[in-house]
């Protein structure tokens, strides 16, 4: 599977993204995006991979398929992965901030114990 292919397979899994809405996440013109992934031109440049890698909350090398693709996670971890995929940016930031709230209580409260034993 070659980058124009994962790119077309992760705007699917992404509720059928259109060319539109990758455009408006990433700030590549939708024409760049439309000739691209019509293979009318060959060329994407780094800043480009990177800024829809970033969309797909995922590392260049995993966009270009260099390493594998979320098969060294965790089931649960990949299930959390697949659920942040469909949440808009907004909704990310409020995750984020919830995960880090639970893990502050929780180191506090897994340090509480260790003094007490």
């Amino acid at each position: 599977m070659d980058l124009v292919d994962r790119i077309w397979t992760l705007m699917g899994n992404k509720n059928d993204m259109t060319y539109y809405e990758l455009s408006k996440r990433t700030g590549i013109p939708t024409n760049t995006i439309r000739d691209y992934l019509n293979r009318k031109t060959k060329n994407i440049t780094i800043d480009n991979i990177v800024l829809v890698a970033d969309v797909f909350r995922m590392t260049v090398s995993e966009l270009l398929g260099q390493v594998g693709e979320k098969e060294k996670y965790p089931d649960r971890i990949k299930h959390l992965a697949d659920i942040s995929m469909r949440l808009e940016p907004s909704q990310i930031e409020v995750l984020i901030a919830t995960a880090n709230a639970f893990l502050s209580t929780h180191r506090g409260i897994a340090e509480s114990s260790k003094k007490g034993a």
